[in-house]
């Protein structure tokens, strides 16, 4: 046998030995066709998470496409052909549910800090970062707003500290610290009025001043006592349709976006107390 003939017969036999490319599951390539058509980052990992049979669409599959990871990680609901070549993006809607009682249900309010009635008819969920100029604009607002409905309005507060503020994560977890010693609205009207100096040596300088137990205070920022409570109030803020910026209101489960002026608020409250 020639040289020429042995060295196709090698490549003939090392095609024949070589293992093909494991072909990508349908999760995967609904994942990739994901990534590209919405130009999402290489950095950030994109899957499909809990694909099951769809309980409203007989015959299809449904689940979720997840971009990024942890609590900043965002959510994209589909329903889909079995083979998942054909899908529907989007959150499913049941029209027969009251979508602002939709949203209520899904958020937290059992331990979270909150001032006015508190058995009142109109809830309103506060998603705020203490250092945001217009959270710390929109706080006498709200303040009008508890006096001028002392019976039927209650304020909670949830933290929602945005990634380009420096100080905002540890800022937050300092107004649960104090929230732990009974002050926590104490630091919030302290933090809103100094935001300019949110760094640590400030922090416990406001804690001293306002009458907390600085060690406990400084104990807990240290071991990140409140780090998962804080991240808590993000994932459930990206659970209500992500990219919420701050100050982010709801009224009983109604939107309201920005340091609006009162008068946007009494007429929701209004609209609730009347219905």
């Amino acid at each position: 046998m020639n040289r020429s003939a042995r060295f196709v017969l090698a490549c003939l036999v090392v095609a024949a030995t070589s293992p093909f490319a494991a072909a990508d599951t349908p999760e995967e390539s609904l994942a990739k066709y994901y990534r590209k058509k919405n130009n999402v980052p290489a950095q950030a990992k994109v899957t499909v998470q809990g694909l099951k049979d769809s309980t409203n669409f007989k015959g299809s599959k449904e689940g979720t496409v997840m971009i990024g990871e942890g609590p900043g990680a965002k959510t994209i609901g589909f329903v889909a052909s079995p083979d998942l070549k054909w899908v529907v993006f989007g959150d499913l809607v049941d029209t027969s549910v009251d979508p602002a009682k939709l949203v209520m249900q899904k958020i937290d309010l059992k331990t979270e800090p909150f001032e006015g009635a508190k058995d009142a008819k109109v809830v309103i969920v506060e998603y705020s970062d203490f250092q945001c100029p217009f959270c710390s604009r929109v706080e006498g607002t709200v303040d009008q707003v508890v006096k001028a409905y002392p019976n039927d309005v209650r304020v909670a507060f949830k933290q929602l500290p945005l990634p380009f503020h420096n100080n905002a994560h540890t800022a937050a977890e300092a107004a649960l610290a104090a929230k732990a010693q009974g002050k926590f609205w104490e630091m919030h009207d302290k933090m809103f009025a100094n935001q300019q100096a949110l760094d640590r040596p400030s922090l416990e300088r406001y804690a001293q001043e306002i009458g907390l137990d600085v060690g406990k205070f400084k104990a807990a920022l240290d071991g990140g006592k409140h780090k998962a409570a804080v991240a808590a109030d993000m994932s459930y803020a990206q659970g209500l349709g992500g990219g919420m910026g701050t100050p982010t209101f709801f009224i009983n489960g109604r939107k309201i976006m920005g340091a609006m002026p009162i008068d946007t608020f009494v007429q929701v409250i209004d609209e609730e107390l009347g219905s």
